[in-house]
C-alpha cells in the first residue's frame, strides 16, 4: 500500500508502519530518509540489527562474548550477516 501511495502523490507526505522501508526502496537509510514518506517500522531492517550488537558491546565493554539467537532460516537473512559484520568489527569470536 505504502508503494502505491507514494507512487500516486509527489506533494502529499506519507506516515506508514512498515517492515524494512530500505528494502523496499521507500528511503535511502533509517538514518536520513529524505524524500516524503515516515513512519515506524516493525522490522528496522538489517542496518539496524548491526547497531544494535554495538551497542550491545558499549553497555558492557568488559564482556567477550554475546549471543546472537535466531533460527537456521533466520541466519541466512540480511540481518544475520550484518550482525556478523558488527561482531568481526567488534572483534568479538564468531561461532555458528
Amino acid at each position: 500500500m505504502t508503494l502505491a501511495l507514494r507512487a500516486a502523490t509527489h506533494t502529499i507526505p506519507i506516515v506508514t508502519v512498515i517492515g524494512d522501508p530500505v528494502a523496499l526502496g521507500l528511503v535511502s537509510s533509517l538514518a536520513r530518509p529524505g524524500g516524503k514518506v515516515t513512519g515506524i517500522t516493525v522490522d528496522a531492517g538489517a542496518e539496524l540489527s548491526g547497531k544494535r550488537l554495538s551497542l550491545l558491546r558499549e553497555t558492557g565493554p568488559g564482556a567477550n562474548r554475546l549471543a546472537y539467537l535466531s533460527s537456521s532460516q533466520a541466519l541466512t537473512q540480511p540481518q544475520a550477516a550484518m550482525v556478523k559484520q558488527a561482531a568481526e568489527t567488534l572483534k568479538l569470536p564468531s561461532c555458528t
